[in-house]
């Protein structure tokens, strides 16, 4: 992948960069501000109008709930609105080194030390977290040239959506279990089971039988299960294996869910160091004229022989957005660990 040392991020260089341009836009806020899923892309309007459908094909990613529902939306703007929204949660300088006006010099003081990289073509992405206000996440895409820019958003999309999704698991991990975790269950479920996650204090645990443990939070309604077999045949885990695991539980626990292949989405993904396929779509209950959206992960643990699916549901009809419920859902999922884990730590 071009460019991709720079991939450690080189926030050294952004420290001083902010320094720089702090006079030019105000005073530290006392807190961040902004819808929680807004990116603020800033830069050069011209430059910004050619990468725009690369900008939003990286970020805007979707999910279906059942209504889509984007992740994050991106809103573009001049590089001279920096001062309005010095305090958003999440922005994002877009452009190259030669940009003109306000973005040239706001991209080239971020820059800073790191430009001889970027004009090298062995730099073009930087990230800042807390530059302005406390939870707040800065990044710069740049490069030497507009052709250069364009690749590196072609061919890095995915690495600039990590960026502002990591972060905000991160914020979403420290708020969850700031208080109040429930440190009993946790160890329950290890000792019990052989597996355990770090559960949030409004969670409760709705039914637990051998291979199969069922948490419930209520208002809105968000549900996760964890069910798992052993077997010690890799070959089993497949996406027929996770459908047909899922319309059991949706027959036996769940009062007739079923999953819906309307805009089923199946992907290979590194789930906590583990080879897993990762399901994204749609939950339904007919009967009960209800649903929304539904993830799952499925992975063999081979110390265990064991195959596992951690599966994560909501329903929120009341609520505009149900990515954040999702968020949380998916935050506490990725706290599994087997007790063959925990001791290797």
């Amino acid at each position: 992948m071009a460019g991709s040392k720079s991939l450690r991020m080189c926030s050294a260089w952004l420290v001083l960069g902010l320094l720089a341009i702090l006079d030019a836009a105000c005073m530290r806020g006392p807190e961040v501000v902004g819808p929680e899923h807004l990116v603020i892309a800033l830069g050069d309007t011209t430059e910004l109008r050619t990468v725009e459908p690369l900008l939003r094909g990286a970020l805007e990613k979707s999910i279906f709930t059942p209504h889509e529902e984007l992740i994050y939306k991106v809103r573009l703007l001049p590089a001279e609105s920096l001062a309005t929204y010095l305090h958003y949660r999440h922005l994002l300088f877009v452009g190259t080194l030669d940009a003109s006006g306000k973005a040239g010099e706001y991209i080239s003081k971020l820059v800073g030390r790191a430009r001889p990289r970027v004009e090298a073509d062995s730099a073009f992405v930087f990230s800042k977290p807390d530059a302005w206000v406390k939870d707040q996440l800065l990044v710069v895409f740049t490069a030497k040239d507009m052709e250069a820019l364009r690749r590196h958003l072609s061919e890095n999309g995915e690495v600039l959506f990590r960026l502002f999704d990591d972060f905000d698991n991160g914020q979403v991990r420290r708020r969850m279990y700031a208080t109040l975790e429930q440190k009993k269950l946790h160890q329950h479920l290890l000792e019990r089971y052989g597996w355990t996650l770090r559960v949030q204090h409004d969670y409760f645990v709705a039914l637990e039988e051998p291979g199969f443990v069922f948490l419930r939070r209520v208002d809105p309604e968000r549900w996760l299960f964890v069910a798992w077999e052993e077997t010690n045949d890799p070959s089993r885990l497949t996406k027929d294996w996770v459908l047909e695991k899922r319309a059991w539980v949706g027959r036996t626990y769940y009062g007739g869910d079923t999953i819906l292949d309307l805009d089923l989405q199946v992907r290979e993904v590194n789930f906590n160091g583990r080879y897993a396929l990762q399901f994204d779509g749609i939950w339904e209950n007919a009967e009960k004229i209800a649903g929304g959206p539904w993830r799952a992960y499925a992975f063999y643990d081979q110390p265990t022989g064991r195959l596992y699916l951690i599966d994560l549901a909501v329903f929120a009809p009341m609520r505009e957005r149900k990515m954040p419920f999702l968020r949380q859902l998916d935050v506490m999922a990725h706290t599994f660990r087997t007790q063959y884990e925990r001791a290797q730590d």
